[in-house]
């Protein structure tokens, strides 16, 4: 049974248990084994690095949420652990909400803060220009993953079923 590690900043969710559960049915529907951070019951943070670090190598893929958190870019633990799968050369499968790019998402930022007064500014209100190479996130993270499929967890689910080769065993 193939093992996912699910990245993503959803374990500050209140509603975090009941989100696993659904996830690991639809996971265990498709004869794959999900592991979250935040399975373990650790609090010290160098355990608890340790162990999703620990996951994470055992898995075969990640699933990441990249969804813009607590501003206008994905979460930066998120993007650490893309950053371990890559280098151990797990596939990354992450999934968005929609396809902005990073462009549209910083002036959507800017906008919504009131620092910017037009979409068509290309010099961001901080004096920065933002890279222009239509994709949905920043070019490093970009080159890392596998696919990024538009939508949530259950498109990635789908997408590593579709095209990964492992049994499906249906669930009675």
């Amino acid at each position: 049974m193939k093992k996912i590690y699910f990245a993503g900043p959803d374990v500050f969710r209140p509603d975090y248990k009941e989100l696993c559960k659904s996830i690991r049915l639809l996971c265990w529907s498709e004869n794959l084994n999900p592991l979250f951070p935040g399975d373990c019951d650790l609090s010290d943070p160098k355990e608890i690095f340790e162990e999703n670090k620990t996951m994470i190598a055992k898995s075969d893929f990640v699933i990441a949420n990249l969804n813009s958190f607590r501003g206008s870019e994905p979460d930066s633990g998120t993007v650490w652990e893309v950053a371990c799968a890559y280098t151990l050369g797990i596939p990354v499968i992450a999934y968005i909400r929609n396809s902005y790019t990073v462009k549209e998402k910083a002036k959507f930022y800017f906008l919504d803060t009131g620092k910017l007064t037009s979409f068509d500014e290309d010099v961001m209100p901080d004096g920065m220009t933002v890279e222009n190479f239509n994709f949905p996130v920043n070019l490093m993270l970009q080159q890392s993953i596998t696919k990024i499929v538009e939508g949530g967890y259950e498109q990635a689910i789908a997408y590593v079923r579709d095209n990964y080769d492992h049994p499906i065993i249906p669930v009675l």
